[in-house]
């Protein structure tokens, strides 16, 4: 797998099979993408111009050729804003499942914000002051090939677009979020491939 930068996203390739893109919207603008400037092949600035709250938003872009059913290859997302996790608000650079602290994608489509101290915080907001800044590390895991296999198999690989993996119940950590919930991962860790694994590191700041 590898990293791309664009102009105003980042995109995770995972072989000729599916990528996944994630860019910034700012909350009261939610069509309108954040640019994203690279600073090294790892690493990356997000101007927050004002103080509003930006949303991250993954999407899976599958190639035509791979996917005739419209089924997506699901991605593990393990994210930390400051060094703690976004959803139980502790270190971890491992995917976990007790608590459930990464995010699925599909279904995941947007994620509003950080668990820290007890509370949700934005992303940004009137929270992050000048000359501050968020410090986001991003790990992204494709979902094994054998698992993917199975997991289209069995959904029967029904034409028409779909989300690539069902929606587990809403977590009950992580905060009550305003822009989507956060979806249990029905599968296990171990369905993920940490050998494909990428990581970025994305600062916000005013």
């Amino acid at each position: 797998m590898r990293t791309i930068f664009q102009e105003d996203a980042l995109t995770f390739e995972h072989y000729v099979l599916a990528a996944l893109s994630l860019h910034f919207e700012a909350d009261d603008q939610p069509r309108k993408r954040v640019p994203i400037v690279p600073t090294s092949a790892n690493e990356g600035r997000v101007r927050i111009g004002r103080p509003v709250a930006l949303h991250l938003r993954p999407h899976v872009v599958a190639a035509h050729h791979a996917f005739p059913s419209g089924v997506r290859h699901p991605f593990a997302i393990l994210l930390s804003v400051n060094g703690c996790n976004a959803l139980t608000g502790e270190p971890a650079s491992e995917l976990g499942q007790q608590p459930q602290n990464y995010f699925v994608s599909p279904p995941q489509g947007a994620i509003d914000g950080y668990w820290s101290a007890g509370k949700l915080c934005p992303f940004g907001g009137e929270e992050l002051a000048p000359g501050q800044e968020l410090r986001l590390d991003i790990r992204v895991l494709p979902m094994k090939q054998d698992q993917f296999d199975h997991l289209a198999n069995r959904m029967q690989l029904v034409p028409g677009p779909g989300p690539a993996i069902g929606r587990g119940t809403t977590l009950a950590h992580g905060g009550e979020r305003a822009c989507e919930p956060v979806y249990e991962d029905l599968g296990m860790v171990g369905n993920w491939d940490k050998g494909l694994a990428e990581s970025i590191v994305i600062r916000l700041h005013r």
